[in-house]
Parts: structure tokens; C-alpha cells; sequence
């Protein structure tokens, strides 16, 4: 992204520059999300078994989360990019993944 707003002429760099913002918006919420903890001690719950399936069941949703709102930033940002590339620069990229391909 940062290549194209400063090298493919006639690119939207607005667009390009909100892509790259909810790129770097959608890394930062991942850092802080995955530093969130699972605040019960074993001590809440009557056997460490369920403890231990409380926890677990915490993080899988958590995580799940995670990925979920990082893959719809991802999503979003590159619509934004796509739609900021010329229609010239796009035809260059369908033809060089076309090449790859093969």
C-alpha cells in the first residue's frame, strides 16, 4: 500500500492512506485485544475441571473475536486500496497474477 501511494500515478492517496490507517487501527486493536486476561480465579468454580473449561472456552471466543474484526479490517482496507488504484494500474496487476498463475 505504501508502494502504490507513492509510486502508481494517479492513485487516490486519500483512499490509500485510509486503507493503510485501518490496516494499522486493526493490528493495534489485535495487540490489545490478545492481552486481554481471563479475570475468574480457580477459586470461583467448584472443580479445577470446570475452571479449566471456563478459561478455555474464554480464549476460543476471545481469539474467534480477534480474528473475526482483524479479517473484516482486512477486508475493508484492501476494497479501500482496489478502489484507489487507476483502472490502468489494475488491468497491470489482474495480467502480472495471470502470468503467476501458470
Amino acid at each position: 500500500m505504501l508502494s502504490a501511494y507513492y509510486n502508481v500515478e494517479n492513485v487516490d492517496q486519500d483512499k490509500l492512506s485510509s486503507a493503510i490507517e485501518t490496516m494499522l487501527r486493526a493490528v493495534g486493536n489485535a495487540k490489545i485485544n490478545a492481552n486481554i486476561t481471563f479475570d475468574m480465579g480457580p477459586g470461583a468454580f467448584s472443580d479445577p475441571k470446570e475452571y479449566g473449561r471456563a478459561k478455555r472456552a474464554f480464549f476460543v471466543q476471545l481469539f474467534d473475536k480477534i480474528d473475526t474484526e482483524f479479517e473484516e479490517a482486512t477486508n475493508t482496507a484492501l476494497k479501500l486500496f482496489n478502489e484507489a488504484l487507476p483502472a490502468d494500474e489494475k488491468a497491470r496487476n489482474k495480467e502480472i497474477a495471470a502470468e503467476a498463475a501458470k
